[in-house]
């Protein structure tokens, strides 16, 4: 005789077997987190933004482009100082010592132009030096600090109450060379050039010795 019971329907949910602890599925990672992981050479992250690592570099190379300048330009500020004070001895052609505030002393050293050396007796060096010393022994004057030399000196233009830049009057009356290796000043090309066609001061030598070749031929 059958047993009915095994044509019976199962009614109801049938069971599902319980996983094992070590049956655990792992969840997968998604498709952007695939993203993310396999280009994470390519992509960078900055403010929780997703650009890619070229175009954040670019940026930041622009950044830093900036920066630098800024700080160039601060420099450049900081270097446009005034510096005022007495005159209390003058050396040569280009060169004095100032007396400034507080009795410190500095010496200064004429910008753009180069007059005949003291050292070696170069011609006109005399006359140039008496030149200059008439115009500002003695006297209060202002120096436009462009920079400093390798010896320490202030690289300046220097001007009186009556004189508004020292340095030129000095090239106007052939006193001293257009610096041109570390000036490119307009005005005192020409002036060099007017001096030099009137034949005034020490272009009134017929083959006058640009300091700097002086320098190397007597100077060591």
């Amino acid at each position: 005789m059958k047993n009915k019971n095994n044509h019976r329907k199962v009614t109801g949910k049938p069971s599902v077997p319980q996983k094992q602890p070590h049956e655990q599925s792992v969840t997968k990672p998604s498709d952007a987190n695939n993203r993310l992981s396999t280009d994470e050479n390519l992509y960078a992250r900055p403010n929780g933004k997703l650009r890619p690592k070229l175009m954040y570099y670019t940026v930041n190379g622009k950044c830093r482009f900036l920066l630098t300048l800024i700080l160039l330009f601060i420099v450049q500020l900081a270097m446009a100082e005034t510096l005022s004070g007495k005159v209390v001895k003058v050396t040569d052609g280009d060169t004095f010592t100032l007396l400034a505030t507080g009795n410190k002393q500095h010496r200064i050293r004429l910008h753009g132009i180069d007059a005949p050396e003291t050292r070696g007796g170069q011609p006109y060096s005399r006359k140039s030096k008496d030149f200059l010393a008439a115009m500002i022994t003695g006297k209060q004057v202002k120096v436009k600090v462009k920079s400093r030399d390798r010896y320490g000196r202030v690289v300046g233009i220097v001007s009186t109450r009556n004189v508004s830049d020292v340095n030129l009057r000095m090239l106007q009356e052939g006193m001293a060379w257009h610096y041109i290796q570390y000036d490119k000043t307009p005005a005192y090309k020409k002036a060099q050039e007017t001096a030099k066609k009137q034949r005034r001061g020490l272009w009134t030598d017929p083959s006058p010795v640009n300091p700097h070749d002086w320098r190397k031929k007597h100077t060591r």
